[in-house]
């Protein structure tokens, strides 16, 4: 029996179907929880990262479409105490979107903290409204994308009267 040469289409055909069969084995999985979630929020890290009890479990949580200052740098107590103020020591409520977790194993979710009266806050949103975060559309988001791009626009028209709108 003799063995056929494959042709460059079919040669690359298979390696195109390995390539994706290699990426959907090894593309991160979405958080196990449902999309919406109700959790303890014990920690704020910084003004984009907070840690939450989930189901007896600590979990980091990064906050989806925006990006603060890091550690040392200007802005960034600011943006945690921001942070603090609205969220720590008590339930938020995540938002899950397409990605489950970043490549620090990092949970991605849009974070909602409750006000006394029971009137929602959208975390993520009110950072940017108020300066202490710049919009971050690197990973992959679906659900608020608008709504986030827009508010940071907003705040940059605000801010510098060379990029307001006509």
């Amino acid at each position: 029996m003799s063995k056929e040469k494959l042709d460059n289409p079919t040669r690359a055909g298979i390696v195109a179907l390995g390539a994706i069969l290699i990426l959907a084995l090894t593309a991160q999985a979405p958080p196990s929880y449902p999309p919406t979630i109700t959790a303890w929020c014990a920690y704020v890290i910084d003004g984009d990262t907070i840690r939450c009890d989930i189901d007896g479990k600590s979990e980091s949580i990064r906050l989806i479409g925006i990006n603060t200052p890091e550690r040392g740098e200007p802005g960034w107590k600011e943006a945690r105490d921001f942070v603090k103020d609205l969220c720590l020591e008590k339930y938020v409520r995540l938002e899950f979107d397409v990605e489950g977790r970043d490549r620090y194993g990092r949970m991605l979710a849009y974070v909602f903290s409750s006000a006394p009266g029971g009137e929602e806050t959208f975390v993520n949103r009110e950072l940017l409204s108020a300066g202490h975060a710049k919009y971050f559309g690197f990973f992959n988001m679906g659900r608020y994308d608008d709504a986030l791009k827009l508010c940071f626009c907003d705040t940059l028209d605000e801010e510098d009267p060379q990029t307001a709108s006509p």
